[in-house]
């Protein structure tokens, strides 16, 4: 017998959730690798705040505005820090993983930042879908 249209989308709720879930997992490993940056507390923050946001359930009361709140932040910073990555090629950041300083780091910065906004942006899916399901 043929899964229902309700038992496909309670699994794919499901997939959903436990990905998420993983997704916490690994913001919370890069908060904590933070620890030999210059600047920890900032990174430690804002990857802290993904992973908390990301193990929220969706459609709970504070996952929407949780992962909006973190993705803003992530997106602003991002664009923030921007500028001073012109030139800079992705051969370059993946290259060598020691850091260079300078215009090269800051592109890896941006992209972890880039990926938080990635990963709330799928929390946000997640709690929409979630949401509409009810």
């Amino acid at each position: 017998m043929a899964p229902t249209q309700r038992q496909r989308g309670d699994t794919l709720g499901l997939l959903m959730r436990r990905g998420m879930q993983g997704v916490g997992l690994l913001y919370f490993v890069s908060a904590a690798l933070q620890y030999n940056d210059p600047d920890p507390l900032a990174w430690a923050l804002i990857y802290g705040a993904a992973g908390g946001s990301a193990l929220l359930r969706p459609g709970s009361r504070w996952s929407r505005p949780a992962c909006s709140f973190v993705a803003s932040v992530a997106l602003c910073w991002a664009l923030a820090l921007l500028p001073d990555t012109r030139g800079v090629g992705l051969a370059q950041m993946t290259e060598s993983m020691q850091a260079h300083g300078g215009r090269v780091e800051i592109a890896r910065e941006v992209g972890g930042l880039l990926l938080v906004v990635l990963g709330m942006s799928a929390g946000l899916l997640a709690d929409f879908r979630s949401r509409a399901g009810r």
